[in-house]
């Protein structure tokens, strides 16, 4: 995500050569892509959270940072945004669900509180590894180098037991 905040709008603005306000359109196309993303979560009935969680951001790497970094089509690059914004829905509706059903309720606040205070702390470091990733790599570099960052991430969870079998 932080990946894409920081090289997004350069991203718009130098390799597609399209306008700052066509940056405003792309964040329409991410924000369309949330609502489809909560649509769809909210009408399923999910068994496998794991297997739909590494599917997701398998996904969300190949079908949105890989296929943003590579187009210039602009209609692939808004596609691309909508995507990664709609499935970055399925963890963060199904981890909620999944600690309100699995955690015992005196630890349940616990557990978010700690969940919420690493991810957040790790914030600025992403922020920071993006700007170093975007100034060596350029925008187009950046968003690809995160697309194969989550697949390599989706594919190693394939290895543990544990997340495959996550009810």
């Amino acid at each position: 995500g932080a990946t894409l905040a920081v090289s997004l709008p350069l991203f718009v603005t130098g390799p597609l050569a399209l306008t700052p306000a066509m940056y405003g359109v792309f964040l329409t196309a991410m924000n369309i892509g949330i609502l489809l993303g909560i649509t769809v979560m909210g009408t399923l009935r999910v068994s496998h959270r794991g297997r739909l969680i590494t599917g997701s951001i398998f996904a969300m790497g190949t079908f949105g940072y890989l296929l943003l970094g590579t187009s210039r089509e602009l209609w692939l690059c808004l596609l691309a945004v909508a995507i990664i914004d709609g499935l970055s829905m399925v963890p963060n509706i199904l981890y909620p669900a999944w600690v309100q059903a699995s955690v015992p309720d005196e630890y349940r606040g616990r557990v978010f509180g700690l969940t919420g205070m690493v991810s957040y702390s790790l914030v600025p470091i992403g922020f920071v590894l993006a700007g170093a990733t975007t100034t060596s790599f350029g925008p187009a570099g950046a968003i690809m180098a995160a697309g194969v960052l989550l697949v390599a991430v989706a594919l190693g969870s394939l290895l543990i037991p544990a997340l495959r079998q996550l009810e």
